[in-house]
């Protein structure tokens, strides 16, 4: 699991007021409390006095009643309320762009192009971050999610424009539809608490698709048209090494598509058909 992010006091203060006047009635708090995973037999009465009530629960998130409480508060709270500027500012200045840890999955099956999903893996390594790697993946092996816990969820893999391309396990090609990869994900997120920073689909023809991931995921990272191997691999890198010093993830992909352009010239095409939901 990702570490939890460290709030400076006056934001851990400004977190605290926006959820006593955000969640005040009974019904909203525990919904949000249950998407944190926090113990609702622990919690006080909020019809009777919510600022007591999340007094209670905000010390006892601080004693470690649920892991990362303030990545999960953030994240949960911005999701109910989206339009709050205090949700929107701490999750933009804590979370878009920490990514500490990423999934990359990759499947080449014997039928269909290769995939360097292991170029792509060693240039994601080099960025410094924590992988986790899962290559010759059976569309199976993304239920690791659940274990793994990943920042970022990254795919290399083919794309036919409505399905993702796995492999099985006599490597043939397994296509599996997006909206499956999308159900199995809103599960992990619902009922695991997984979240994610962000989804990368470094495939050919998967901006059709991106749409479909930004229920599960802040920000998706996908690419219309062809995408070729050597281009694909050098994105990948160049991607994770930008995000120390972007404003967003989102900022981050474009940084590493215009890079990449100038360092390749199979990627002439990569800036005017990279697909990043939301764009900002």
């Amino acid at each position: 699991m990702a570490d939890d992010v460290e709030l400076i006091p006056d934001d851990l203060d400004a977190l605290v007021t926006a959820v006593t006047a955000a969640f005040r009635d009974q019904a909203d708090a525990h919904q949000l409390l249950r998407r944190i995973g926090y113990p609702l037999d622990r919690a006080s009465n909020f019809a009777v006095d919510h600022r007591y009530a999340w007094t209670a629960v905000v010390g006892d998130l601080a004693g470690g009643v649920v892991e990362t409480p303030y990545r999960r508060l953030i994240t949960e709270a911005y999701d109910k309320r989206p339009y709050n500027p205090t949700f929107s500012r701490l999750r933009a200045r804590y979370l878009l762009a920490s990514v500490a840890h990423v999934m990359v999955v990759g499947a080449s099956p014997d039928g269909a192009e290769r995939v360097r999903g292991d170029r792509e893996l060693k240039l994601v390594q080099e960025s410094g971050l924590r992988v986790s790697p899962v290559l010759a993946a059976a569309a199976a092996d993304l239920s690791g999610i659940g274990t793994v816990r990943p920042d970022v969820l990254h795919l290399a893999c083919h794309c036919d424009g409505t399905n993702l391309i796995f492999e099985t396990a006599a490597g043939m090609v397994e296509p599996v539809a997006a909206t499956r990869v999308v159900d199995l994900l809103t599960t992990y997120r619902k009922q695991g608490g997984v979240t994610l920073r962000a989804v990368v689909l470094n495939a050919c023809h998967s901006g059709g698709i991106a749409g479909l991931f930004t229920s599960v995921a802040d920000t998706v990272i996908a690419h219309d048209g062809e995408l070729d191997d050597e281009c694909a691999a050098e994105f990948a890198g160049l991607l994770y090494r930008q995000l120390p010093g972007a404003s967003s993830i989102a900022a981050a992909a474009h940084l590493a598509a215009a890079a990449a352009a100038l360092t390749s010239t199979y990627c002439a095409d990569l800036e005017q058909d990279l697909v990043v939901l939301p764009d900002s």
